[in-house]
């Protein structure tokens, strides 16, 4: 991970004019279908008949999906309109995502916390709750890396690592509780679905990273492509919860 960001530095700072209208125009209309994806993963979520936990999982999902929708409407934004420089931008952009993947950690934590109460026959001792911590530690580092921002050109180049490493953290910490949860049937493979979506789209970046440094592309390309990649992850949103809407309506019509 340190040298797919230490790449983005040895091209970035010629890339600037590298964005063509065409890319910009793609990118926008990739930004559009993510959206509207992710609105309608949002709607089907409120009709889910599901209460409790379940529901508030489901809903922190669908919420983050559309986090995730309008950061990257909002990084074609501000490239559009050069708000900033490309370097700046990707900064930015990594920020917005590492804050929307907080949607997903309290909804799954939920669940997982609350299994002991749904599994075991007789009262267990209360697990150790190791997320807090990592949720602390991923938004204490993205907060150094904007400080860090701009001292230096090394400062610059931890300040990527440490946006990346916690993407990966918070990942890793949402595969855990998933994990923790143990719940099969509809929900639990709605579940996998929500998990292997917010896999693909948040390792989407550090893979970003490590195209910048193989200088095969334009900026303006690999943005197109990026967009390209995690468009799977919001159609994976989307399956997941209206798939588990239908399964819940069927039986219950049963």
């Amino acid at each position: 991970m340190i040298f797919t960001a230490f790449g983005i530095f040895a091209q970035v700072a010629g890339a600037e004019k590298s964005f063509s209208l065409v890319d910009l125009e793609l990118a926008g209309l990739l930004d559009l279908v993510g959206l509207t994806i992710a609105i309608w993963t949002l709607w089907s979520s409120l009709w889910l008949p599901l209460g409790g936990n379940l529901l508030r999982a489901f809903r922190l999902i669908s919420l983050g999906a559309l986090a995730f929708a309008l950061s990257h409407l909002m990084d074609t934004l501000i490239q559009n309109l050069q708000l900033t420089n490309l370097e700046t931008a990707t900064l930015i952009h990594h920020g917005t995502v590492l804050t929307a993947m907080l949607f997903f950690v309290p909804g799954l934590a939920s669940l997982a916390d609350a299994l002991p109460d749904f599994a075991a026959p007789f009262p267990t001792n209360p697990q150790l709750r190791l997320w807090p911590f990592a949720v602390g530690l991923a938004l204490t580092v993205g907060a150094l890396s904007f400080i860090l921002y701009g001292f230096s050109f090394e400062a610059e180049f931890w300040a990527f690592v440490g946006l990346d490493g916690s993407l990966v953290l918070l990942s890793g910490v949402c595969v855990f509780l998933v994990l923790r949860a143990r719940l099969g049937g509809p929900i639990g493979s709605s579940l996998w679905f929500a998990l292997l979506g917010l896999l693909i789209f948040s390792l989407a970046h550090p893979l970003q990273a490590w195209l910048y440094e193989q200088e095969t592309y334009t900026p303006g390309t690999l943005g197109v492509l990026h967009r390209a990649v995690v468009i799977p992850a919001f159609c994976l949103f989307a399956i997941s919860i209206t798939n588990l809407g239908q399964k819940l309506s069927r039986s219950k019509a049963l």
